[in-house]
């Protein structure tokens, strides 16, 4: 019995633009861990604060009295930059905030979604604007709505710890 080929010239076709695709989509990583253990990685500079993260929904609730403040919180990456991986989205519930890197000193993978982190920095609400929400929007490879356009939630970090 005589086995025929089944990849055609269009299959083969195919088959290279997925691949492509697949290869287009690996994490970028801009910067490596200053520290790292079998357990996490550090990125940015070592934590300050050596007490346990509080929870996101906890800092949000008393947001007045920690705005300006150093704050620790151990959260969840909900999604994260896909260009560079400059910030990350942090959700908890019906909760979030979005956490950028001081002085955009240091960036996280772009596959971290999903990973725990322990959070050092500095709090603030603000209001988005129509092209900051659009960029943000952007990097997130989200669409972008009319109701990006509101207040937000934002830790200006100077450590992460990345848990593996």
């Amino acid at each position: 019995m005589e086995l025929k080929t089944m990849f055609t010239p269009s299959v083969l076709l195919f088959a290279m633009v997925i691949s492509t695709t697949l290869a287009s989509r690996e994490a970028i990583r801009l910067s490596e861990p200053i520290s790292e253990t079998d357990a996490y990685e550090i990125f940015g500079s070592l934590p300050e604060l050596q007490n346990r993260g509080l929870s996101l929904t906890k800092i949000v609730s008393q947001a007045d009295k920690h705005h300006g403040q150093l704050v620790r919180i151990t959260t969840n990456i909900s999604k994260v930059c896909q260009r560079k991986g400059c910030f990350f989205i942090a959700v908890e519930g019906d909760v979030w905030a979005r956490i950028v890197f001081e002085d955009y000193s240091f960036f996280l993978p772009t596959d971290s979604a999903g990973r725990q982190a322990t959070v050092e920095g500095t709090l603030t609400r603000r209001v988005l604007g129509e092209e900051l929400s659009k960029h943000y929007s952007e990097d997130l490879e989200i669409e972008y709505s009319e109701a990006d356009h509101h207040q937000e939630y934002l830790i200006t970090a100077s450590s992460v710890l990345l848990k593996k």
